[in-house]
C-alpha cells in the first residue's frame, strides 16, 4: 500500500508502481566530476577571520583549522581556491597605517584581529603545505589593482578608510583625477611608470616572501565604498601622463577639447576621439600586466596569472575603459579568465543598479567569443572560469567552460556557525550557562585607550570560554573618557574602570558582543545573540561621592528604537536612590547605592515572557523590580551601555561585568541507545544511495522514484563532514530499517537529523525576509515498516512545517526557512503516545515546534524504518539535503 508520507508527497494518490523502485542507479543530475577540476572556490581571509572566528575552522586561526578548511575545500570538489591576501601581509614599507585615534574602535577592530592572527603563525605558508601535501591549487587573490586604500578624510567620505597604499601617500598624483582635479581616491593611473613598479613590487613580495606561485591579479575596487561613485562614467581620467600622450598621437588637449566633458549636453558617448582616450587607458593597464608577467618570470616562469573582468569595459564604478584581454591571453600575460565578475560589488556601485544612466557602456562579451578567441590565439591552453558558479550543484560549468568560480561564505557560515553552537552547549553542560560577556578589566592597560578607543573582543572566544566583550570608547586618563585605573577597584589586583561626566557624552562607555539573532547577519557575525531564554546581567559600581550617577541598560545593537526598555539609574545624592526603566520612564524602587562601598546590581531577564526583574546587593538581597514588561523588535540583547549622569566631571568607578545566557534548549538528550547514525560519509559521493548505507549493515532503498535521483553528494553538508543525501530530479523516497529499530510499550524513540529545504531559486538565498518560494514536498520520519504508516513525521510544505498527528499531517503555522540548514528533532513517548517536535535554524537557539499525538502505535516488536522524501513537480538539477540522521532509543527498566 502507499504510506500517508507517499501520498503527501505526490501531488495525487497514485500508487507506488514496483517497476519505478530499482531503475539503473546512475545519478542522472549529481554530474560526474573529473579527477582533476578547475572549480575555482573563492575566499577572504582577513573578513573570515574577523566574522567566523575566533576558534573555529573557517576563521582560519591556526595552522590546524587552515589544514581543516583546505582538505574541505578538496573534499567539496574543488580543485583551487583564490584566497585574498591583503596589505595587512606585506611590510610597513607598502602601507601606512593611519593612527589608531582616527579612525572609529570598532573599525580598528578589523585590522586588530588580522594583524594578531597573522602574527601567530606563518599563514600562507600553512596553507601551501597542505595544499602540496594533497595536490590542491592556492591562488594569491591580491583585489588592489585598483583598490588601495585612502587617507582616512577627503571630500564626501561617508566613513575613514583604515589605511593607504605608501606609494599613492607619497605620490597622490597617480590617483586617477578628473577636469578640475578631483581625486577618485583608490584608483591609480597607470599612465605612470612609477605607480607600475609600486604594484609590480607588492606581488614580488608575495612570491618571494610568502611562496606564493598563482595569483589572481583582481581589478575589484572598493572605491565607492567610503565616497560617493563617480557622477559619469567618463569623469575620471585625465592625469598629465594621458593628456600629454593623447596632445602627442592625436593633437587633443582633453583638458579643453568639449568633446571630453562629460556635463556638456551634446556630449557623446560614441565619439571616437574619446574612444581613443579610453583605448590609451587601457593600454596602460595591459602595460602593467606586462610589467608584472615579467617580474614573475625573473623569480618563476611557472607562475601563474588569472584575473577578473566583467567583458571589454572597466564598468561601474571604473569608467568606460578598454580591457583588452586578447592582448593578454595572446601575449601570454595572463593564463585565467574569470568572467562575467562586475569590479565594484554591485552592492557599492551607486548607480541606482542601472549603470546606463551615468554613462557606462555595455561591457558584456558572450562566453562563446571568449572560448573562440582563446582556442585561436598564441595560447590555447588558457582557462576560462565562469563566474557565479551555483554552489549546491557541481553541473558541468557552461560548454567551453573550464570550472566554476564558487563563493563559499554559505559553507563557511554553517560550519563555523555549527562548531560555535557546539562550544557553547559544552559551556552549558559545565556552567548551566553561556558566558556572553565576561569582563574584570584587569587586562585593560592602565591610561590606555588601546586599539584607538576600544580593547577586547567582539566574539566568544574558545580558549576562555567566554566573549571578553568590546568596550568603547576608551581614554587614557586625560580627558573624560572611560579609562582603566587601579586606585579604585574591586580585590587587591588589576584594575577597574573610571567613567566621568561631561555634557559632551563621551563619557558613555558601550560593550558589545557582536551576533545576530538570526543567520540575518551570516555575510559578518558568526555569534548567535542572545535571543530566547534567560539571560542575568551583573555589574559592580563604587561611588566616591554623592555628585555621582550611572545609567546601565542592556540593548540590542539591531534594535535601535528599543534601546532603552531594560536598564537601570543610580541617582546622585547621599542615598544613590535606584530607578528602574518601565514603559520609557524611570521609577524609583527602594534600593540605594551610597557612596563608599562596592554594590552589586544584578538583573534577570525572561525573554520568553519579555519581563526583567532586578536586584541589589549580594546577602541580602534588595528587589528592585520585578517582571517589568519590556519593548523589544527582535526581543534579543547583545550589548551593555553605561552613562555617568552626575554632575559635571563627577566620576563613578565600573568592575567585574557579567552577562550570561541560558537559551531555552528544548530538545530532548538523544537517548543511551543508538540505533542509526548516519553521516552519510562512508558511501561513495556523486552517486545514488540506493544499496548502500552505514557501517552498521542497514541498506538505503530509493522507493516512489528513480534510484539516481537521490544520491550521495560531497557538495553540501551540515557539520564538519562533507556529505548529504541529495534529492534531485523529480525525487523520491529513501528508505532505511536499522536492526533494533522497533518500538516497545514503554520506549522513547528520538530520531535527530539536518535538512536543507531548497528555494525554486537556481542559487541560495541564504539570508532571512526575502520572498522565497518552492513546489518541493520534503519530510522525513518514522514509519511502521509493516504497514507503512506513521509513527511520527514531518514535512516542509507550502512554506510552513506539518507534523504528524494521530492520522494526518497538520499545519504548525511556523516557517521553513528555505535554503538554511534546519536541526529537527522527533521524540515519540509511546507510554504516552505522544511526539513533540522541536526546530533549530542556523543561526538561532532551538525552539518548540509541536507536541501531539503520535501515529497509530505498532504493535510491540514491530520494526520501524526511518523515511525521507521529497516530491516535486517539475524536474530541477537541485534539490533538497538530509544530514547527520540519529535515532537513539530510551528504554523504561520496567521493559
Amino acid at each position: 500500500m502507499t504510506n500517508p508520507l507517499t501520498r503527501m508527497l505526490h501531488t495525487s494518490a497514485l500508487l507506488l508502481i514496483p517497476s519505478l523502485l530499482f531503475l539503473p542507479v546512475v545519478p542522472l543530475f549529481a554530474g560526474t566530476l573529473p579527477a582533476e577540476t578547475a572549480h575555482r572556490g573563492i575566499v577572504s581571509w582577513a573578513d573570515a577571520v574577523v566574522t567566523c572566528g575566533p576558534g573555529t575552522d573557517p576563521a582560519m586561526d591556526s595552522p590546524q583549522a587552515v589544514a581543516n578548511m583546505v582538505r574541505r575545500w578538496k573534499g567539496r570538489g574543488l580543485g583551487g581556491v583564490y584566497f585574498r591576501v591583503d596589505e595587512s601581509m606585506l611590510p610597513e614599507r607598502f602601507t601606512v597605517r593611519w593612527p589608531a585615534e582616527k579612525v572609529h574602535p570598532v573599525s580598528n577592530y578589523l585590522l586588530v584581529v588580522p594583524d594578531r592572527v597573522h602574527r601567530s603563525f606563518d599563514l600562507l605558508g600553512a596553507l601551501r603545505h597542505t595544499a602540496d601535501e594533497i595536490g590542491f591549487q592556492i591562488w594569491g587573490y591580491y583585489p588592489t589593482v585598483y583598490s588601495n586604500g585612502a587617507p582616512p578624510e577627503g571630500p564626501g567620505f561617508t566613513h575613514r578608510w583604515l589605511y593607504e597604499n605608501r606609494y599613492a601617500h607619497e605620490h597622490p598624483e597617480i590617483l586617477s583625477i578628473d577636469w578640475q582635479g578631483r581625486k577618485h581616491y583608490m584608483v591609480w593611473e597607470y599612465a605612470y611608470p612609477g605607480a607600475r613598479a609600486a604594484k609590480v613590487a607588492e606581488y614580488e613580495y608575495f612570491a618571494r616572501h610568502h611562496g606564493l606561485r598563482r595569483f589572481l591579479a583582481c581589478l575589484r575596487t572598493e572605491a565607492a565604498q567610503m565616497q560617493p561613485p563617480p557622477r559619469h562614467a567618463d569623469q575620471f581620467g585625465f592625469n598629465a601622463p594621458v593628456v600629454e600622450e593623447m596632445k602627442r598621437r592625436y593633437s587633443v588637449d582633453i583638458l579643453t577639447d568639449p568633446r571630453f566633458d562629460f556635463t556638456n549636453p551634446a556630449y557623446d558617448l560614441k565619439d571616437p576621439m574619446v574612444e581613443n582616450w579610453r583605448t590609451l587607458r587601457g593600454q596602460y593597464l595591459t602595460q602593467f600586466y606586462r610589467e608584472l608577467r615579467e617580474a614573475m618570470n625573473k623569480i618563476d616562469s611557472k607562475i601563474e596569472i588569472a584575473v577578473q573582468i566583467p567583458g571589454d569595459r572597466a564598468g561601474s564604478c571604473l569608467g568606460n575603459w578598454h580591457l583588452d584581454w586578447r592582448t593578454w591571453i595572446d601575449e601570454g600575460l595572463v593564463n585565467e579568465l574569470v568572467v562575467p565578475v562586475g569590479l565594484d560589488d554591485g552592492v557599492f556601485r551607486g548607480t541606482d543598479h542601472d549603470p546606463a544612466k551615468l554613462g557606462y557602456l555595455d561591457a558584456s562579451v558572450p562566453f562563446d567569443v571568449y572560448r573562440e578567441f582563446i582556442r585561436n590565439s598564441r595560447q590555447p591552453t588558457a582557462r576560462l572560469i565562469q563566474a557565479g558558479g551555483p554552489y549546491l550543484s557541481f553541473n558541468p560549468p557552461p560548454p567551453g567552460a573550464d570550472g566554476w568560480r564558487i563563493d563559499q561564505w554559505f559553507d563557511m557560515y554553517c560550519l563555523a556557525w555549527f562548531q560555535r553552537w557546539e562550544q557553547w552547549k559544552r559551556d552549558l553542560a559545565d556552567f548551566g550557562h553561556i558566558k556572553f560577556v565576561e569582563q574584570d578589566f584587569n587586562a585593560f592597560a592602565e591610561n590606555s585607550a588601546g586599539y584607538g578607543g576600544g580593547f577586547g573582543d567582539c566574539a566568544y572566544r574558545p580558549d576562555l570560554r567566554s566573549c571578553p566583550g568590546y568596550w568603547y570608547t576608551l581614554g587614557d586618563g586625560s580627558d573624560a573618557r572611560p579609562a582603566a585605573q587601579s586606585q579604585v577597584r574591586r580585590g587587591s589586583s588589576g584594575t577597574a574602570l573610571k567613567l566621568t561626566r561631561d555634557e559632551k557624552g563621551t563619557g558613555a562607555l558601550v560593550a558589545r558582543h557582536t551576533s545576530c539573532h538570526d543567520r540575518g547577519g551570516w555575510a559578518f557575525l558568526v555569534d548567535t545573540a542572545i535571543v530566547g531564554g534567560k539571560c542575568a546581567w551583573d555589574y559592580w559600581v563604587f561611588r566616591p561621592d554623592e555628585r555621582s550617577s550611572l545609567v546601565a541598560y542592556l540593548q540590542y545593537d539591531g534594535d535601535p528604537a528599543n534601546r532603552y526598555e531594560v536598564g537601570l539609574l543610580i541617582g546622585r545624592g547621599p542615598d544613590g536612590v535606584v530607578r528602574y526603566s518601565q514603559n520609557g520612564k524611570l521609577t524609583a524602587s527602594d534600593a540605594k547605592v551610597t557612596p563608599g562601598a562596592w554594590h552589586r546590581l544584578s538583573l534577570e531577564v525572561d525573554l520568553e515572557r519579555g519581563t526583567y526583574s532586578a536586584s541589589l546587593g549580594t546577602d541580602p538581597l534588595v528587589p528592585i523590580c520585578r517582571d517589568v514588561k519590556y519593548a523589544s523588535k527582535h526581543n534579543a540583547f547583545n550589548w551593555m551601555e553605561f552613562s555617568p549622569q552626575g554632575e559635571t566631571a563627577s566620576v563613578i568607578y565600573l568592575d567585574d561585568v557579567s552577562l550570561r545566557w541560558l537559551p531555552s534548549m528544548v530538545a530532548a538528550q538523544p537517548g543511551p541507545h543508538v540505533v542509526l547514525r548516519e553521516g552519510f560519509e562512508s558511501q561513495r559521493a556523486v552517486s545514488t544511495i540506493h544499496g548502500t548505507g552505514p557501517e552498521n549493515g542497514a541498506a538505503w532503498s530509493v522507493r516512489d522514484g528513480i534510484a539516481g535521483d537521490v544520491t550521495v553528494d560531497r557538495d553540501v553538508s551540515f557539520g564538519n563532514e562533507l556529505q548529504s543525501m541529495r534529492f534531485r530530479g523529480m525525487g523520491g523516497t529513501a528508505v532505511i530499517s536499522p536492526q533494533g529499530l522497533a518500538l516497545a510499550r514503554e520506549d522513547t524513540i528520538t530520531l535527530d537529523l539536518d535538512l536543507l529545504p531548497r528555494s525554486d531559486r537556481p542559487h541560495l538565498h541564504f539570508a532571512p525576509g526575502q520572498e522565497l518560494a518552492t513546489n518541493d514536498r520534503t519530510a522525513c520520519g518514522l514509519y511502521d515498516s509493516r504497514t507503512g504508516e506513521p509513527v511520527a513525521a514531518i514535512m516542509a510544505m507550502n512554506g510552513t512545517w506539518h507534523c504528524w498527528s494521530g492520522d494526518r499531517f497538520v499545519d504548525t503555522s511556523m516557517p521553513v526557512a528555505l535554503d538554511a540548514w534546519s536541526h529537527l528533532q522527533l521524540v515519540v513517548d509511546t507510554s504516552q503516545g505522544s511526539c513533540r517536535a522541536t526546530i533549530q535554524v542556523v543561526g538561532e537557539p532551538p525552539r518548540a515546534l509541536w507536541r501531539g499525538p503520535c501515529g497509530k502505535a505498532p504493535s510491540p516488536g514491530s520494526p520501524l524504518s526511518v523515511q525521507c522524501g521529497c516530491r516535486r513537480e517539475r524536474s530541477r538539477a537541485d534539490g533538497p539535503a538530509v544530514d547527520n540522521i540519529v535515532v537513539t532509543r530510551a528504554v523504561k527498566p520496567s521493559e
